[in-house]
């Protein structure tokens, strides 16, 4: 559990307890609504902490670290590198982009790597494949690529590395997006 959560937890108990002491009614309601908002972010901030199971073959444990670069030809396995779309999507209220500065500089919950999972749905009747990483959406496979994915989807062993890049400014002073690129390792 993060040191957060621990703390609002604690600091709602220290209301709920407070609430005896407090000598006028609307000094008691302020100390029940701060325990009730102490509590719902420490259980909010818990949702995020929880690790999900990889639920397709190809999730895997990618150190942030580890440069995107291609095989030997002589192994195995072949890879795909994709260049995801959707980056700049959000999930809810989250921004993609924030979670891909993250991953890029090791923030927070990927501080010690990234665990990327393929999963797939449907977008308007067609398949469509979203790609997460530590549980949350950071973009899709490209519409171009997806019917091969889906063809292949058997061959997929798991992801192979991600690389994060951009953001900063451009030389006229404007927010420069980040992107992300994965490769896919495929047995032969």
């Amino acid at each position: 559990m993060k040191a957060k959560t621990i703390i609002l937890f604690v600091l709602g108990v220290v209301f709920v307890f407070g609430i005896p002491s407090y000598e006028s009614v609307g000094a008691t309601l302020v100390g029940i609504g701060l325990a009730a908002l102490c509590f719902y972010f420490g259980w909010r901030s818990m949702k995020n902490t929880k690790k999900v199971k990889p639920s397709a073959p190809a999730a895997v444990q990618v150190p942030n670290d580890m440069p995107v670069q291609e095989a030997p030809k002589d192994e195995a396995y072949e890879f795909l590198r994709i260049k995801l779309a959707g980056v700049t999507f959000k999930n809810g209220r989250k921004s993609r982009q924030s979670i891909l500065r993250a991953i890029k500089f090791r923030d927070g919950e990927f501080s010690d790597g990234v665990e990327l999972e393929l999963k797939p749905y449907e977008w308007e009747g067609q398949p469509a494949y979203g790609v997460y990483a530590n549980g949350q959406q950071i973009g899709n496979i490209p519409a171009d690529k997806v019917a091969y994915i889906t063809e292949n989807k058997d061959r997929i062993v798991d992801f192979s590395a991600i690389e994060v890049y951009g953001g900063g400014r451009d030389e006229e002073g404007q927010v420069k997006n980040f992107g992300c690129e994965v490769v896919l390792r495929l047995n032969k």
